[in-house]
């Protein structure tokens, strides 16, 4: 499940803080390494990458790399409704959209009668408040450990942000190749624990041409050559972490 992949990589090859982060782990069949870094890809999901495969060699290529026992889990679902601000908080929190009340795109805000809107948070609520569950950064921090969230800056304070990612130390970077390159420079600090990288531009593209046509397939064969770089990463940071990707 998209819910277990944060919590699942957030303990490394440290003793898990709760059984459900061991369960998270387990269950996503993750090996032993000492920092993870998870790149949430938005936009992208199994039934479009299977379509467009073609514009993207390197992903097909690690997916159907793995395979047989032993092997992680290569597919996930994601939970109900399939918004951006449901399953974003679903990765972060591991709990699903009853226990978040993040319950779609708008929702009814019983304190104003009016609509807030989880994407922009138009309406009202603290997202704080709003959404009561600890986030897995929080988690981290509570049980002594560091995770480190990468992406644009106008995210930073974002209300989504708050709700589904608070307890991260935030490091804003706004193009791909800048992310990519933070996200090289915080796995080489021994005090990082986790990170977690944004990757947004698909989501925007589909939004405005849809995933079938030439803009979105343009958009993922541009992306290829940051995708690369983590093959050649071993050169510049320990070799005791590992990408972990979901979209």
């Amino acid at each position: 499940m998209l819910g277990d992949v944060l919590l699942g990589a957030a303990t490394g090859d440290r003793e898990p803080f709760s059984d459900a982060a061991g369960r998270a782990r387990a269950s996503l069949g993750l090996p032993s390494v000492r920092c993870w870094c998870v790149v949430l890809v938005d936009g992208l999901g199994w039934h479009n990458l299977s379509g467009r495969g073609e514009h993207a060699p390197f992903l097909t290529g690690q997916l159907t790399a793995q395979t047989g026992a032993g092997a992680p889990v290569t597919k996930l679902a994601a939970t109900l409704p399939t918004s951006t601000a449901t399953n974003l908080s679903y990765l972060g929190t591991a709990q699903r959209a009853g226990a978040t009340a993040m319950l779609g795109y708008a929702v009814r805000n019983p304190a104003t009668a009016g609509l807030l809107n989880l994407i922009s948070w138009n309406g009202g609520a603290d997202p704080g408040t709003w959404q009561r569950e600890p986030t897995v950064f929080e988690q981290m921090l509570a049980s002594g450990s560091l995770a480190v969230s990468i992406g644009p800056w106008q995210f930073e304070d974002s209300g989504l942000t708050v709700a589904a990612l608070r307890g991260a130390r935030y490091h804003p970077a706004e193009s791909l190749p800048a992310r990519v390159d933070t996200a090289i420079a915080q796995l080489r600090d021994p005090g990082v624990d986790l990170v977690y990288l944004y990757w947004g531009e698909l989501d925007s593209i589909a939004h405005q041409h849809g995933w079938e046509g030439a803009d979105w397939a343009g958009g993922l064969a541009r992306s290829i050559p940051n995708w690369s770089v983590w093959r050649g990463c071993s050169r510049w940071v320990p070799a005791c972490w590992s990408p972990l990707t979901t979209a």
